[in-house]
């Protein structure tokens, strides 16, 4: 059996997010969702918490009918040296990493023998491009977004959230 790990802040989850699981799975039997800076809410760059963003993915996984797929929160650790070790020890083993453009975390784990798929992005799904059409009030974002993760987002008054953060000078 292969196993990967995807990583990604999923801030919010979006469709891009979805094809490139769906991608995965094509490639591994299972897939090791981490939710990377899981200590991180309510900011510009990380607005929703990680058990906000977990249920976003369990739904919409769910709606959507994808299975083998396990869904970890990952804290960061700030220390580049000690990360992978830190990731390893939390999630089970795996065989491969998808890593979302992050030339950090891809070199990181390529550096440790692990074969890493650096995910492009896919425009226009991009997670700061949602973040910034729902600052703006601009309902376009619900078409970047899973349905099921709309409807959390709403739930939980995410783009006022968003709007109501100040973003970093």
């Amino acid at each position: 059996m292969t196993r990967a790990l995807f990583l990604g802040r999923f801030q919010p989850l979006h469709l891009g997010h979805l094809k490139i699981i769906r991608q995965a799975l094509k490639e591994v039997d299972e897939l090791i969702i981490v939710i990377g800076s899981a200590q991180e809410s309510h900011t510009a760059e990380n607005p929703f918490s990680a058990d906000e963003r977990t249920e976003m993915i369990e739904k919409t996984l769910r709606e959507e009918k994808i299975e083998n797929c396990q869904i970890i929160p990952v804290e960061d650790i700030n220390d580049d040296d000690r990360y992978v070790t830190h990731v390893e020890a939390i999630v089970p083993e795996f065989d491969k990493v998808y890593a979302a453009e992050n030339p950090v975390t891809a070199k990181l784990f390529s550096q440790q023998g692990y074969p890493v798929w650096t995910c492009k992005r896919i425009a226009p799904y991009e997670s700061t491009k949602v973040r910034t059409l729902m600052r703006k009030a601009d309902q376009q974002w619900k078409k970047l977004v899973p349905p099921a993760a709309v409807k959390i987002i709403q739930a939980i008054e995410g783009e006022k959230r968003i709007q109501g953060i100040t973003e970093p000078r």
